[in-house]
């Protein structure tokens, strides 16, 4: 089972990078704002999700404190041009996994998707209408996913 991939980034030439660098590893499915990624969250489950801060619809942080309201656990990297120390802090309370600073090479994105990937539970396929995000332990875990 592929590592289940969600990055909501409204710039295209973001969600292409990390759609190459993880295509052998990683099922990626895109959003291009807020609102989009909210609805995704709702409708599926992710193993990570790779949020900008700065997008349209509702900002990272808006949907990382949304996602958290609905019982989303799913881990989040938070992806911004963003270093100040106020935001940084911002993210982590609202529930932020890891934060990456733009730009950014690929291989410190990689090497941070990989670390939590490690660590995230196994996911059993949802109920119909199941919002909770429950775990199972015969489900296979993301860890299983081969990184090169």
């Amino acid at each position: 089972m592929n590592t289940c991939l969600l990055v909501a980034d409204d710039d295209p030439l973001m969600r292409t990078l990390v759609a190459v660098t993880f295509t052998d590893v990683a099922d990626v499915v895109e959003a291009a704002d807020g609102t989009e990624t909210l609805h995704l969250l709702r409708e599926a489950r992710f193993d990570l999700l790779l949020l900008d801060w700065d997008m349209p619809g509702a900002n990272g942080l808006e949907v990382l404190t949304a996602m958290r309201r609905m019982g989303c656990d799913t881990p989040t990297i938070m992806v911004t041009g963003k270093n100040e120390r106020g935001e940084v802090i911002r993210a982590i309370q609202a529930g932020v996994a890891d934060y990456l600073v733009k730009p950014f090479e690929s291989d410190a994105l990689y090497a941070k998707v990989k670390k939590l990937c490690a660590f995230v539970p196994a996911r059993k396929p949802p109920a119909p209408n199941d919002t909770t995000h429950a775990i199972d332990e015969e489900t296979p875990h993301a860890e299983d996913a081969v990184f090169p």
